[in-house]
């Protein structure tokens, strides 16, 4: 068995100086120049016991016209989304037939085409319920945002109404949609 010689980590001008330079070398760091520097102890006013209360701030609150604003945007959304159901559903009415008619249509047919154009005004209409859902969402960002909450049961009320004209009118047009596709 052959026996290597153990290669060491250190380089040869540190084997000569030994543990003792080394030591030396390394606890220069912790002399410097002496002057004049503030003390670490600790100071009075630290070591006196903290008496200050911190008291959440309050939520600001709304005045009278503000609010009214707010209760103005709300009714304007539930009011368009209401607007978007009916022209929905009157242009359903009226467009059905044409929509149905291309129905297993070839997509070059003129039956096609129509269905097709009866289809896009059909969806024309279904933009008063998305904007109105996205309005109500950004007034109920806005409100969550100043900590109002002083109208949150007719906002929750107009949203819920106007995501379910949305998602009606979202689940009737899929369904002709893809009839017709």
């Amino acid at each position: 068995m052959t026996h290597r010689a153990h290669k060491s980590l250190f380089p040869a001008p540190f084997k000569a100086i030994g543990a003792l330079g080394v030591l030396a070398v390394m606890t220069t760091g912790c002399t410097g120049p002496s002057g004049n520097f503030p003390s670490l102890s600790r100071r009075a006013i630290e070591a006196a016991p903290n008496t200050a209360t911190v008291t959440a701030p309050s939520a600001p609150q709304l005045d009278d016209a503000a609010l009214a604003g707010f209760e103005a945007r709300i009714a304007a959304a539930a009011t368009a989304a209401q607007q978007s159901g009916d022209d929905f559903n009157t242009a359903l009415s009226r467009l059905r037939a044409t929509i149905e008619a291309g129905r297993g249509k070839p997509k070059d047919s003129d039956a096609w085409l129509e269905a097709e154009q009866a289809l896009s005004r059909l969806e024309q209409t279904r933009a008063g319920a998305q904007g109105a859902v996205a309005d109500l969402d950004l007034i109920a960002r806005e409100l969550t945002m100043i900590g109002e909450n002083r109208r949150d049961v007719v906002l929750d009320s107009a949203r819920t109404a106007a995501n379910a004209i949305a998602q009606a009118q979202q689940s009737k047009f899929s369904a002709l949609a893809d009839m017709l596709n």
